[in-house]
Order: C-alpha cells, then sequence, then structure tokens
C-alpha cells in the first residue's frame, strides 16, 4: 500500500510523542523528518511538504534547550499542530 502524504504526518507526530516519552532521541527524529522530506519532495507533494519542511530546524532549536520540561513542552506544542493537521487532512479527504 502506497503512504498517503499524511501517513509521513502520523508517523512523526508518533516518534515525536515517542521522544516525549523517552522511548526516541530527537536525533533520530531529525533525521527521519529529513528523510521523509526527502521522499515527498521526490513525489511531488507539495500539500504536506509545506508543513513539515521546518519540522528538522524546529527539532534543532529543542535539541539546544537545556531544560527537559520546557523541551518536552515544545516537543508537544509540535505534535499538536501536527495532530491537527492530520485531522484536517483526513477530514478533507472523507
Amino acid at each position: 500500500m502506497i503512504p498517503r502524504d499524511e501517513d509521513y504526518l502520523e508517523i512523526i507526530v508518533n516518534e515525536l510523542i515517542a521522544v516525549i516519552e523517552g522511548k526516541q532521541t530527537l536525533a533520530k527524529l531529525k533525521n527521519e523528518c529529513e528523510e521523509f522530506i526527502e521522499i515527498l519532495r521526490k513525489n511531488g507533494s507539495k500539500r504536506i511538504l509545506k508543513v513539515i519542511e521546518d519540522i528538522p530546524q524546529m527539532i534543532e532549536v529543542a535539541m539546544q534547550i537545556e531544560d527537559i520540561t520546557i523541551k518536552k513542552r515544545c516537543l508537544k506544542m509540535i505534535a499538536d499542530v501536527l495532530y491537527e493537521v492530520v485531522d484536517y487532512c483526513n477530514f478533507k479527504d472523507a
């Protein structure tokens, strides 16, 4: 089955949650996001690409935050926004 563009967003949201829970590293998540961006560029998927293009930079900023509480809040905010985008995409496709 060929993944829909919004499937990549769902994966990123789930990985962000894993980072918040301490089950994933920010560096690995950043690499995965960059891989997804390359896939979406190759597929010509502009709709979702605009949403996730800046995520690696956001993760880079989060990696520099030393206070773990603030770092988790930052990641949670990113996850919440992406979750809303996924819901919107699913609503439009229905």
